[in-house]
């Protein structure tokens, strides 16, 4: 815990992965997703940036096995090294937070035998409860130079108990045995979602084939175009979809459930102005997670006793963001009673009345029992409790509900991309400048974009010259001068970035005097 970020970053490096949450456990297993080959004497390097969303005193906690840190750069500052723990220590920490958004973080946590995780909490000044764990929509990374799609792996089927996810940076064309993706999946019981941002090209509309053993479902911004989410194979033409150039957002869902033979999701464009009858290229793809089809989830899997002719209940609490849009409800419950008839099952949601899951004599025979349940969108919430009953009070006979999960399907949260960038050219050396020619650029998802130009007579001059806004199209106001600078600060809505493909500015130089580019 006392290396530097430089010790650990100058290492090499035996693959990249991605999580969805700062609670990693990969207790004594090969971390299967990051390229390593041994469980024990090996270091984890995490980057990213943490959404902090109010100022004032923080409370971070982390729990490193066997050791870790987590160093935290404010907006415009350099990072600082916030906590530190070893020896299978939790430690807790108090910081100071003075500009709400967007925080970059880097951490490392290293084990040398048994079991190795990191988990990284906080206690917000602004959110009640005490110490909570960062959700997906909180913790970013940059991109820039991977393709593919985030893949999430679920333990169960219907995306329920969250493992882990990675880089899909291959095709949506493909079987999927035993732990997919290297994911510690299982074989039998699974479900995964695919997410990213697809650049299209060719403008027209877009109908999409996906074949899938077993159930599929697919979104493209945000729009469901495909919905077949059982435990039957399914082979799907999706609604025509008018895509217009640039980057759209897409998910897909595959489930798999009691069933261990290999699983299929192939993916194709059926018909459109381009791509027909191919996959969507993985250098067209991006791992972005768009806000329009997110998750968010929560499973116990802590044995709650069902007393005779008595009731057991679990209650689970789900960090949801404040701007959600509900889609859909997901339930699975586990239950181990040696009379099954007698159990009943209700959800108490946060949204209207109760729900039964399980009638009493609905079930027949001994011993554990795992059932899913869809629920309503309209009983959308943060808080769900299971609650089972043993309805007969006169056999002697008790049990437990030894697992409870919920996943909500919504829209919201955070957006993927800054809504303000600025990007500042290095100071050029043009030579002996005699005439000043226009400025041209070419935007990408454009809302908003302001070009600036500032000349100086020397490059250590610039820093303190005024920068001048040009327009597309126009001569500069700033003085000609032999050294130069732009700038182009960019606006989004967040969910598609503004990118500058080029930018051209033009000038004159007496005969042999151009610097060398």
């Amino acid at each position: 815990s006392t290396a530097t970020w430089n010790d650990i970053s100058s290492a090499t490096r035996a693959g990249t992965g991605f999580i969805a949450e700062l609670d990693i456990d990969f207790a004594e297993e090969v971390p299967s997703h990051l390229g390593l080959t041994d469980s024990d004497d090996i270091t984890v390097a995490i980057e990213g940036e943490l959404y902090l969303e109010g100022t004032g005193a923080w409370r971070f906690e982390l729990d490193a096995n066997d050791k870790g840190f987590v160093e935290i750069a404010a907006p415009g500052a350099d990072f600082t090294r916030v906590v530190a723990a070893e020896n299978n220590s939790v430690e807790s920490v108090t910081y100071n937070v003075t500009a709400p958004g967007w925080h970059r973080m880097r951490a490392a946590f290293a084990d040398t035998s048994t079991n190795m995780d990191f988990r990284l909490r906080a206690d917000s000044p602004l959110v009640s409860g005490g110490l909570r764990d960062f959700e997906s929509d909180q913790i970013r990374a940059r991109v820039d130079d991977l393709n593919g799609f985030v893949a999430d792996g679920f333990e169960d089927g219907y995306l329920i108990d969250y493992r882990a996810s990675t880089l899909a940076d291959g095709t949506l064309n493909g079987e999927f045995g035993a732990d997919p993706l290297g994911l510690l999946l299982g074989s039998a019981s699974w479900s995964m979602r695919w997410s990213g941002q697809v650049l299209i090209d060719v403008e027209g509309d877009y109908v999409f084939n996906v074949e899938s053993f077993q159930g599929s479902r697919m979104w493209i911004d945000g729009s469901q175009v495909a919905a077949a989410f059982d435990d039957n194979p399914h082979n799907l033409t999706t609604q025509l979809t008018h895509l217009d150039p640039g980057w759209h957002d897409v998910a897909i869902d595959l489930t798999k459930e009691g069933d261990s033979s290999p699983s299929v999701l192939r993916v194709h464009v059926e018909s459109g102005p381009a791509w027909v009858g191919e996959t969507i290229p993985a250098d067209h793809v991006r791992p972005v997670m768009g806000r329009q089809v997110r998750w968010s989830a929560m499973d116990s899997s802590t044995d709650v006793p069902v007393p005779e002719g008595g009731s057991g209940s679990r209650l689970l609490l789900i960090d949801v963001p404040a701007n959600a849009t509900p889609l859909a409800i997901q339930a699975a419950y586990e239950v181990d009673h040696p009379v099954r008839a007698s159990v009943s099952v209700v959800l108490d949601p946060p949204v209207g009345g109760n729900i039964t899951l399980l009638a009493a004599g609905s079930e027949a025979g001994a011993g554990v029992f795992y059932r899913y349940a869809t629920v309503p969108a309209a009983n959308f919430g943060d808080a769900f409790t299971f609650i089972v009953t043993d309805t007969n009070a006169l056999d002697l006979q008790t049990g437990v509900l030894s697992f409870a999960g919920i996943t909500l399907l919504h829209g919201g949260g955070t957006a993927p991309f800054p809504t303000t960038y600025r990007y500042e050219s290095a100071v050029r050396d043009l030579g002996e400048v005699v005439a000043r020619g226009t400025v041209r650029y070419t935007l990408r998802k454009l809302d908003q974009a302001t070009v600036q130009v500032r000349t100086c007579d020397s490059a250590a001059a610039c820093a303190s010259e005024p920068w001048v806004d040009v327009a597309y199209g126009t001569l500069p106001s700033a003085p000609t001068r032999r050294f130069a600078q732009y700038a182009v600060e960019m606006t989004s809505d967040g969910d598609i970035a503004t990118g500058l493909d080029s930018i051209e500015l033009s000038y004159s130089v007496l005969a042999g005097t151009a610097a060398p580019q």
